[in-house]
């Protein structure tokens, strides 16, 4: 069975490369359920989450940022990113491996403040929590 090397990101944890075999159970079973994959950085990458996140009631656990800064969408549960190759999933390149590490360096916490206000907190990096939401 081949395998995939692949950066994970676990919700309050800092990223981590593993190797995984090269199957959609395999897939499905690091995510916890069916696996969507999005597509939101210009590089041939995919990100993979559980498809059924929300309804399953998963921790979030990072932000997608938009090229003005801003947050667009918060990835709930375990995820990975992998390389695309001709339509198929594949091991991330060392050079990605490392850009998205250091994306992602920081596990993310989001708490509502006494004023409902929803903030983010980059636990470690010593930056002040986003408000993302009033």
């Amino acid at each position: 069975m081949e395998g995939m090397r692949v950066l994970v990101l676990e919700p309050l944890s800092p990223p981590e490369v593993k190797a995984i075999p090269h199957t959609l159970e395999a897939m499905q079973e690091l995510v916890g359920g069916y696996i969507e994959c999005v597509y939101p950085w210009p590089e041939d990458v995919g990100l993979i989450a559980s498809d059924d996140a929300i309804a399953l009631g998963y921790p979030l656990n990072r932000a997608l940022i938009d090229p003005d800064g801003n947050i667009y969408d918060i990835i709930k549960g375990t995820c990975f990113i992998c390389g695309l190759s001709y339509g198929d999933f594949t091991d991330l390149p060392e050079d990605l491996i490392e850009k998205f590490s250091d994306m992602f360096r920081y596990p993310e916490m989001y708490v509502k403040d006494p004023k409902g206000h929803v903030l983010q907190i980059r636990v470690g990096s010593g930056e002040k929590p986003r408000v993302l939401w009033k």
